[in-house]
């Protein structure tokens, strides 16, 4: 229960000042008093206490008698404040529709501005990163970056500024250029923020649909402009397009360097050419190659031990269809699964089958299609085994 000074104290919000809500609250507490009980029990100077008991009376909270000596007594609050409290309601109401109405006013001139587009250039590292987090930091729907890898640099130092808007629920998407993978930018990206891989064709980010960052080929150099929406939604389409078709940042960061960007380059390699590659060398019996594809891009696997290519196999199936590649070294088989019904991780069961047979080990390979839960491979070994392991 609150005490009569919190009490008193909220009584500033009817209007009160401090002698009259304390004499108001000791005579709810007390009851009737004459002057000098009610300046005894609300602790109010002798002085004030007639003129502080007439305002109570003028403003309904208190009944003053007339006879001598001169007593009061307080309105209950159900009485007294219930106008105040209706007054309160429609001050509220009033500033609702103030704000309403300015509100309308502002997406208006949002609008209007769409037609007279701000523009800013900044030249100098520190010009572009502080406009650049500005920005982030207003971001209350979307930030969608496709940058290169000076581009990735300006929007990792907005991590923290990004990661907030994310939290505000604001939809934070990073497609970054794959010279960026194994990259300390690539690495210092923040938790949380979806990434992906893909050659990105533009160097911007775009906020709120509107909001544009253009980065320039040479760092420190920036085009930031705002309410642009023309330019920001064909940069916005253009940042789904790249989207559907890039790839997960994650499954790979468990690969080195180099290893990740092999991982990347054969995934986009085989999703060109090898779901088609492996069904057609079904269809027709006359086997190709699937490491062909790959030994084309430079990516050979003759060298490599099995637990590098399943590694190699097992980022590239997280990566493109949830699954994942795994090798029983006691049971000698390898169980490569899928999370959706795509066929994206075929290839790779072929590619392991024939670097297998490169080794001389005989496979026995068993296919099974699980209806909405992805496909399954698994193959078993047999005969001279290959090294799991570098060493």
């Amino acid at each position: 229960m609150a005490d009569a000074g919190e009490l008193a104290a909220g009584l500033a919000e009817f209007g009160l000042g401090q002698y009259e809500a304390r004499a108001y609250v000791a005579l709810l507490s007390g009851g009737t008093a004459t002057a000098g009980e009610l300046a005894y029990r609300a602790e109010i100077p002798r002085t004030k206490v007639y003129p502080v008991m007439m305002r109570l009376e003028r403003k309904g909270l208190a009944t003053v008698g007339g006879q001598k000596p001169v007593t009061c007594s307080a309105v209950p609050p159900s009485e007294s404040l219930e106008e105040a409290i209706r007054a309160q309601i429609e001050k509220v109401n009033s500033m609702n529709a103030l704000v309403s109405g300015l509100r309308a006013v502002s997406d208006g001139a949002r609008r209007l501005r769409g037609a007279e587009e701000r523009k800013y250039t900044h030249v100098g590292h520190a010009g572009v990163l502080a406009r650049a987090r500005e920005m982030a930091a207003s971001a209350a729907s979307s930030a969608h970056a496709m940058v290169d890898d000076a581009g990735l640099g300006v929007v990792s130092e907005c991590g923290a500024e990004l990661v907030a808007a994310r939290r505000g629920g604001a939809d934070v998407r990073v497609i970054a250029s794959p010279d960026s993978i194994g990259t300390e930018a690539l690495a210092s990206m923040p938790r949380g923020i979806d990434l992906r891989i893909a050659w990105p064709g533009h160097n911007c980010v775009v906020f709120d649909g509107s909001g544009v960052i253009v980065l320039g080929g040479e760092a420190g150099r920036a085009a930031a402009l705002e309410s642009s929406a023309i330019l920001g939604g064909d940069l916005e389409r253009a940042f789904e397009s790249a989207w559907d078709r890039a790839v997960p940042a994650a499954p790979l960061a468990a690969l080195e360097g180099g290893a990740a960007r092999e991982a990347y380059d054969a995934i986009v390699v085989l999703g060109e050419a090898g779901l088609g590659s492996a069904l057609a060398s079904e269809i027709s019996r006359k086997p190709r190659r699937m490491a062909a594809l790959l030994e084309e891009r430079g990516i050979g696997l003759g060298e490599r031990s099995l637990g590098d290519v399943i590694g190699m196999a097992d980022a590239a199936v997280r990566a493109t269809c949830g699954g994942s590649v795994s090798l029983d070294e006691k049971g000698g088989s390898i169980m490569v699964e899928s999370g959706v019904n795509s066929g994206s991780s075929l290839p790779w069961a072929r590619i392991i089958e024939e670097y297998l047979g490169s080794r001389g080990v005989r496979t026995r390979t068993v296919y099974q299609a699980r209806a909405r839960r992805g496909e399954r491979v698994h193959i078993k070994m047999s005969g001279r085994r290959a090294a799991p392991h570098k060493t």
